[in-house]
């Protein structure tokens, strides 16, 4: 038995082509943050993903399971309407009744943790529907320095951002990364902290050596 653990919003070809491309990032913040509640919640499945697949017309309606993938795929008749609206409140709210709209289809064919996700989302709309965390929080007793690296996903755009302590206070800020919100293109610059002997913080991720600091001279080098 595998975990449920991503959710992915799709539009079909009954919308145009530039609304499907942007549908599926500007979800990714509101996807992103039910993800990572499904990731405690172990939610144990025949399907590792759910893909929801939004259309104006009634014919394709249905829920089936991918041929190859662990995949389960609920397509649903809804008529997108705040894609584009400047709201975003409100663009997130319709992604949170996609959502449990297509996990309402896919519980009648396999059970699914409707209520949990029901109260992650209430959860996100009650934050503000804002989707930030701590990627790194570590200290160093020797150097008495603190690195805390905060990931935030948005509608538009995933943002990684370092901020480095001495003695308690602030003392530098660096934006790492800042992409399209997509974990495809992201998820490298997730990685740990270190420091060195002499009091070099480095920040690697991906295979390569993202950021550097001097504690010594409370700066990026």
């Amino acid at each position: 038995m595998k975990e449920l653990f991503h959710v992915e919003l799709y539009l079909d070809s009954s919308y145009a082509l530039d609304e499907q491309k942007a549908f599926i990032f500007k979800s990714r913040c509101i996807c992103n943050y039910l993800e990572r509640g499904l990731e405690t919640l172990k939610f144990k499945s025949p399907f590792s993903r759910l893909n929801i697949h939004c259309s104006k017309t009634s014919d394709k309606n249905g829920v089936r399971p991918l041929e190859h993938e662990a995949f389960l795929e609920a397509h649903i008749l809804y008529d997108v309407q705040h894609l584009n609206s400047s709201d975003e409140k409100l663009l997130q709210c319709e992604f949170a009744n996609i959502i449990l709209s297509g996990l309402g289809a896919a519980q009648k064919f396999t059970s699914m943790p409707v209520e949990e996700c029901r109260l992650r989302l209430d959860a996100f709309k009650n934050e503000g529907f804002v989707n930030r965390w701590v990627q790194v929080d570590k200290y160093w007793k020797k150097w008495d320095c603190r690195c805390v690296i905060e990931a935030e996903i948005t509608t538009t755009h995933f943002i990684l951002t370092e901020f480095v302590h001495v003695g308690g206070r602030l003392v530098a800020s660096l934006e790492i990364a800042k992409t399209k919100p997509r974990e495809m293109l992201f998820e490298e610059y997730l990685g740990s902290a270190s420091m060195s002997s002499s009091g070099i913080l480095s920040y690697k991720a991906g295979g390569a050596v993202r950021t550097v600091f001097s504690v010594e001279e409370t700066q990026f080098v």
